[in-house]
């Protein structure tokens, strides 16, 4: 259950090389604002003191505000959209939405009612760049490493035990 509507608000954040960490400004409202702020911030102060550049970048921040007073029931997906089952009873849905502005998109839904979920929404206009990443990273998983000093631990080597199939 919900307990308030989901917030959203963008960032430029600074990246300060000598902490290693990158540190938010001040909440936008949206992502044309964090865009301005982001141009008169790199007008303004285009370097640091010893002339190296900043480096700077806009992140979106999402919160969902969640009531844990209550029992949640199962979970469940709403009618429609597709879902693929693995062989440990985990769901990877893809279902209809809407943005938080309103606007159609695709919700990508991962877990099972005993575990919990985990959820985003893609625009519509952002799905084949989903699609794209995911076929990617697809053909990465399938990849063979060409490293010779590789130690079979990296993804593109390694290979799950053989088992016999019925």
């Amino acid at each position: 259950m919900t307990a308030h509507p989901p917030r959203t608000r963008w960032h430029v954040e600074t990246y300060y090389r000598t902490d290693a960490v990158w540190v938010p400004g001040e909440p936008l409202d949206s992502r044309q604002a964090a865009v301005n702020e982001l141009a008169r911030l790199a007008d303004e102060y285009p370097t640091w003191p010893d002339g190296t550049v900043t480096a700077r970048r806009i992140v979106l921040e999402t919160t969902t505000y969640t009531d844990l007073t209550t029992e949640p029931g199962p979970f469940r997906l709403p009618k429609g959209g597709f879902v693929l089952t693995d062989t440990s009873g985990q769901d990877l849905a893809a279902v209809p939405g809407e943005t938080p502005d309103g606007w159609p998109a695709v919700r990508l839904v991962v877990g099972s009612s005993e575990v919990g979920h985990a959820e985003t929404t893609v625009p519509l206009d952002r799905l084949e760049e989903v699609i794209a990443g995911m076929r990617d990273t697809a053909r990465q998983a399938g990849a063979r490493c060409d490293n010779a000093n590789c130690a079979g631990s990296c993804p593109g080597c390694y290979r799950p035990p053989a088992t016999d199939r019925p």
